[in-house]
């Protein structure tokens, strides 16, 4: 009996080991989201208007969209640069002042949301899809941003009182030299 014993307790041992060789004291490190140097792709629902295009963003308070979607906005690209919105086509290039323009407010909201993120060092939430989920409020509004807490990618963006929804696929880490 006591040489059953000892193999049981043996076992018992050798089983907790095996199964706390995965654990560990240090906490898991998380990446922040990634608000500059990146370009991805972008689907957006914005009150009754859906568009899909190339969203470019080297630094704070800048952000390019290039749209794809719907065909009569193709190859219309939407530049704001912090104070003025510029659109080019065809080759033809021009500035208005955002507030004249209600459908800036797309890219203006995207670029409130990053630069909120990126000024703070907001705690992200985990969802149950495995994201990390930061809130916050811009001056555009309260917002949620869920990135990929392994990579920092952005996965997806949300306003709700503005009614605008995008998602991020295709995310890739660029530097001024890599744009085109």
């Amino acid at each position: 009996m006591p040489r059953r014993f000892s193999l049981l307790l043996g076992l018992l041992t050798a089983l907790s080991l095996l199964f706390c060789a995965g654990c560990s004291s240090e906490p898991q490190t998380q990446e922040p989201p990634a608000v500059t140097g990146f370009s991805c792709d972008t689907d957006v629902s914005y009150q009754d208007m859906h568009v899909k295009g190339k969203l470019t963003r080297m630094e704070e308070g800048t952000l390019t969209f290039a749209l794809d979607e719907p065909e009569s906005l193709d190859g219309l690209t939407m530049k704001w640069d912090g104070e003025t919105i510029s659109f080019e086509l065809y080759g033809m290039s021009f500035g208005v002042d955002p507030e004249a323009i209600p459908e800036s407010a797309l890219g203006q909201s995207i670029v409130n949301a990053l630069d909120a993120v990126g000024q703070t060092e907001a705690a992200a939430a985990n969802a149950e899809d495995g994201s990390a989920v930061v809130t916050g409020t811009s001056v555009s509004g309260e917002f949620e941003l869920a990135f990929d807490p392994a990579s920092g990618q952005l996965l997806s963006l949300r306003f709700p009182d503005l009614g605008m929804n995008a998602t991020f696929s295709n995310f890739q880490t660029v530097t001024s030299e890599t744009v085109e």
